[in-house]
């Protein structure tokens, strides 16, 4: 009900509070689902004008948290492009660890190269990006920490 009153009628109110939004659009992906077949299922969706919006990578917002899932997963793709990540070990802990984040382009080039060229354009979605990311840096942090992947200088 939330979400329906505050994207139909711009505002939510109870009995002490008022929530108002401002004159700006307020986009929502609700569905990332085969034929929107979730988004369907919605009732209230029916009222809401629905807008299809060009996915584009360049507005994606990369967090700066080095230990963020986007973080570790494009430090790794960083060091796979640059052909290092068999020979040069990526310590997110320890005194070595990594302190910088890659900037924002860096990373979405990254996820650009290896998400989107080699997707089909069904899953070309934050959601799906979001999904890629979180399980894919945690295999890789997981496999990082296995004691059998450890370098020996």
């Amino acid at each position: 009900m939330f979400l329906f009153q505050i994207l139909t009628f711009g505002f939510v109110s109870n009995s002490i509070d008022i929530v108002q939004l401002q004159q700006t659009n307020v986009y929502i992906e609700m569905a990332s689902s085969f034929e929107n077949c979730l988004l369907d299922s919605l009732p209230f969706a029916n009222y809401l004008r629905r807008v299809h919006l060009d996915w584009d990578i360049k507005n994606f917002i990369v967090s700066k948290e080095i230990h963020s899932p986007i973080q570790i997963m494009c430090h790794y793709l960083d060091a796979f492009g640059l052909g290092k990540l068999d020979s040069t070990e990526i310590p997110f802990r320890g005194p070595r660890s990594i302190s910088e984040p890659l900037n924002d382009e860096r990373c979405q080039d990254l996820l650009e190269k290896y998400f989107l060229e080699t997707s089909t354009p069904e899953v070309s979605s934050y959601h799906f990006l979001k999904i890629f990311t979180n399980v894919l840096a945690d295999q890789l942090v997981r496999l990082s920490s296995s004691s059998f992947f450890k370098f020996f200088f």
